[in-house]
């Protein structure tokens, strides 16, 4: 049979290849087979007479082994994803003060966020350089009353 030809350099090259799959494959699933297969490579080194049914079940328990360790190391460095705001970042505007760029007109204007301006709505035309809160968002418009 096939089987009973099984020596240390194909499990090792079998784990070559599976690293080497990783490269072009998105995800971190097949790295880790081809560390296992590795292992089995290596332990058949040491005992080179050991069944191919053996091997396959270390495969198996090293496979395992190695999913769960790593998940483990990438959960530990892996920051919690907090995307709450993704898309409603204007949102977090709501209740900051702002100065006025120009003037609001007919209930119209724009107001200055760091680097950048945005158009502004209020009930009252206010003059350039006033200081105004962001009551709320309705699209790119803040709404905003005079502080």
């Amino acid at each position: 049979m096939p089987w009973d030809h099984i020596v240390f350099w194909h499990w090792l090259a079998f784990g070559l290849v599976l690293a080497a799959i990783e490269i072009f494959v998105p995800g971190t699933f097949l790295i880790w087979l081809g560390l296992a297969a590795s292992l089995v490579g290596l332990i058949l080194l040491i005992f080179p007479e050991m069944d191919v049914a053996y091997q396959l079940l270390l495969f198996a328990i090293f496979t395992v082994a190695m999913v769960y360790v790593g998940r483990r190391v990438y959960n530990r460095h892996s920051e919690p994803e907090d995307h709450a705001d993704l898309n409603r970042r204007l949102e977090s505007h709501v209740g900051k003060v702002y100065t006025l760029e120009q003037p609001i007109v007919s209930g119209k204007g724009r107001i200055r966020v760091a680097d950048s301006s945005w158009s502004c709505a209020a009930d009252q035309d206010l003059p350039a350089g006033t200081k105004v809160r962001v009551l709320s968002i309705d699209g790119i418009i803040m709404h905003v009353e005079q502080m």
